[in-house]
């Protein structure tokens, strides 16, 4: 049931991008931003740099997160409704998964 709901937002967010990429200059003109609804978040996110990305998943996963300052690209995001904070980092994951980036987990065990 999991991977369901993980495709499907997999499916959500390469279907915004690529409705995303037809979209006329006269909307990238509008403000990125990601507006927080109680305990959900509204995504939109268009052509920010990866950066934008990066500062959103360490705020909605309370984890660290370190880029290779090579690492360019410019991402958009669109929801069309309102996630949980987890179920944001999962599409913030996948965003960058999708524009081939790696995220990897290093664990310390002491």
């Amino acid at each position: 049931m999991y991977g369901r709901k993980i495709f499907g937002w997999f499916a959500t967010l390469v279907l915004s991008v690529l409705m995303l990429s037809t979209v006329h200059s006269k909307t990238n003109n509008s403000k990125s931003q990601i507006i927080d609804r109680g305990d959900k978040v509204q995504l939109n996110l268009k052509n920010v740099d990866i950066d934008v990305i990066i500062q959103y998943l360490a705020k909605f996963s309370g984890e660290h997160y370190l880029k290779d300052p090579t690492a360019k690209a410019k991402i958009s995001i669109m929801a069309n409704k309102p996630v949980t904070r987890r179920e944001a980092v999962i599409i913030l994951e996948e965003a960058l998964i999708f524009n081939n980036f790696t995220n990897i987990i290093q664990i310390n065990i002491r």
